[in-house]
């Protein structure tokens, strides 16, 4: 018959722990503390890991594929000028105030200047709606023959 032998300190040592998490209801807040600051750490060693591997990977492209991607972007760049300076182009040709400018919207030269049509008739609707119709007894005298200064005495007299 076999007889396994186990280490006397192997065995204490896992009742004692056996022993603690049975009986230990509260939190150990260093040990917890300790755990998340360690894995923070392993999180920004991480993300340095990664920064690291973008750069040598940039610097293992091609240069002709770099020249290409730098190309890209400066024509989307180039692009987006032009887009901006037709823009102002279209709204100083139409009369588009300022502060409309930016409400203009489109890709192409056509559609920035049918957006810029519709906005002044817009603007033109809502001049309208808000100006108020003149009145047309404005500036007429209601009594007859009697003046401003024959009111204004008639009423002070009242009090005098």
């Amino acid at each position: 018959m076999s007889e396994e032998q186990t280490d006397p300190e192997t065995t204490d040592e896992i009742a004692e722990i056996f022993d603690e998490d049975t009986t230990s209801t509260e939190t150990d807040w260093k040990r917890e503390s300790r755990k998340w600051e360690s894995r923070a750490k392993a999180a920004q060693s991480d993300k340095e890991a990664a920064d690291k591997w973008r750069e040598h990977e940039t610097n293992q492209k091609p240069l002709d594929e770099r020249r290409a991607e730098e190309l890209i972007l400066a024509k989307q760049d180039a692009d987006a000028a032009k887009l901006q300076l037709t823009r102002y182009e279209i709204a100083s040709e139409k009369g588009v105030p300022k502060n409309a400018i930016k409400l203009l919207s489109g890709t192409t030269r056509e559609e920035l200047e049918l957006a810029a049509d519709e906005l002044l008739e817009l603007i033109a609707e809502t001049a309208k709606s808000k100006t108020p119709k003149p009145v047309a007894d404005q500036g007429k005298s209601t009594n007859s023959g009697v003046t401003t200064g024959d009111q204004f005495a008639n009423a002070i007299g009242n009090y005098l």
